[in-house]
């Protein structure tokens, strides 16, 4: 980061540090960087979202922007109303400055930050490009629930992979369709540091990171204390997750042996 950049960062207080790493989060994850017009643009479907972000502009750089919208659907339900902004050369020329448009790199104010400020800077990358999946494998009687962000740079995913560790989030990483790559969360313990470390600003997403979350709760009722104990035990000879269900007489779903193990929840009865 430069000296002019550093010495910007330097005037902004905590708040607004953490505000200013949250709109960097949710641009580089889904935000368009126009050369020609040096304009940004921006959109959602989630009008929550994009109120957050004027707002958090608006705070930093004191630069007004009007939110439009696109009616995809009178009749779908389905199809969401699409509101977007379109930035003037000022805020452009501001977030130019943390080389977005070359590099997409993160700052050192970020990746070198307290934690609020990297928590700041994920929750804008996950409300731009974020999701979470819940669905049932039913020939494995088994619930899976992810944290899902796409990217078609792998490079930018790695970053976000090593902040989210800091946090005590783990992810792995693979292809997705075409271009992109899939970051994905994918056990108890990292939905439950996601949502109280990072969590998301759109309602929506929120809503339904706790209900992946309590899905846990749901499924763990049908084993028993004893049940929970051979898993331990298998636990405290060494076994991974994986080769303790491979070694129980009775079925169970990987991610709910990873929840014992990892100590995120226990059996009582």
């Amino acid at each position: 980061m430069t000296d002019t950049v550093t010495s910007v960062i330097d005037t902004f207080s905590d708040n607004n540090k953490d505000k200013l790493a949250y709109i960097l989060g949710a641009l580089y994850g889904d935000g368009h960087f126009n050369l020609n017009s040096h304009r940004i643009q921006f959109g959602s479907c989630d009008i929550e979202f994009i109120r957050c972000l004027v707002n958090y502009i608006s705070d930093i750089f004191n630069i007004k922007l009007n939110i439009s919208v696109i009616k995809l659907s009178k009749k779908n339900k389905n199809h969401r109303d699409y509101y977007y902004i379109s930035s003037s050369r000022k805020l452009y020329d501001m977030i130019s400055q943390f080389n977005y448009k070359y590099l997409k790199r993160i700052p050192d104010f970020i990746t070198n930050g307290r934690m609020s400020i990297r928590a700041a800077f994920l929750g804008g990358v996950f409300d731009a490009e974020g999701n979470v999946d819940i669905h049932i494998i039913k020939s494995r009687n088994e619930i899976q629930r992810h944290v899902r962000c796409y990217s078609n740079d792998k490079n930018f995913l790695e970053k976000i992979k090593i902040l989210l560790l800091n946090l005590e989030i783990k992810s792995c990483i693979n292809r997705s369709k075409g271009k992109n790559y899939c970051l994905t969360i994918w056990n108890h313990k990292g939905l439950v540091n996601f949502e109280k470390y990072v969590n998301f600003n759109i309602i929506r997403k929120k809503l339904e990171l706790r209900k992946a979350i309590e899905s846990y709760k749901q499924i763990q009722t049908q084993w028993n204390k004893e049940t929970y104990n051979a898993v331990i035990n298998l636990r405290n000879c060494g076994f991974g997750a994986t080769n303790i269900q491979k070694k129980l007489l009775i079925k169970i779903p990987k991610p709910t042996i990873e929840s014992w193990i990892y100590k995120d929840v226990k059996i009582t009865r």
